[in-house]
């Protein structure tokens, strides 16, 4: 628990961000994939599922990949509601960068 949690601070981050930033001017998209897939199991974070909900609200997207759904076996019906799965998460942060104008940061 205590790696998903460190692992995770990357959210937690961008909740605080919109203490400085008005979120209805701006977006944030975390791409989970790989490993990190694992974090948006409804299962394994029990603990954040409140923060998710709250940041959903707040225009933050959730991007799930469908390659690593497919990898490491998970139903999609066991992540949190508020993910969309795309087909590859390394495109969908290309489009992000190429066509929003997206910043990657990797915690």
């Amino acid at each position: 628990m205590t790696t998903m949690k460190k692992d995770f601070a990357c959210t937690w981050k961008h909740k605080n961000l919109f203490k400085e930033v008005d979120y209805k001017d701006s977006f944030i998209s975390l791409v989970f994939n790989g490993s990190g897939i694992n974090l948006m199991l409804k299962e394994k974070s029990k603990s954040f599922s409140d923060d998710i909900k709250e940041l959903g609200s707040k225009k933050v997207k959730f991007y799930t990949c469908s390659n690593s759904i497919i990898k490491f076996g998970i139903d999609t019906s066991d992540l949190f509601s508020e993910c969309e799965t795309v087909k590859a998460g390394v495109l969908k942060l290309i489009e992000l960068q190429s066509d929003k104008g997206c910043a990657y940061i990797k915690p």
